[in-house]
């Protein structure tokens, strides 16, 4: 039996003297070049297989 989960969110606090827009070019930028941010973006689907020991 398969269950589907909603995304997991997160939230991203940066506290600098740049501009509102420098900060967000900054964000977009970690976002594209971070492996987990490419991972979340990624369609996968999950199999576990469990067995008795």
């Amino acid at each position: 039996m398969a269950e589907e989960t909603d995304p997991a969110g997160y939230r991203v606090i940066l506290e600098t003297s740049e501009s509102d827009e420098t900060a967000r070019e900054m964000l977009d930028i970690s976002g594209q070049t971070c492996f987990l941010h490419a991972l979340c973006r990624t369609d996968l689907k999950t199999k576990i297989k469990v067995a008795r020991v």
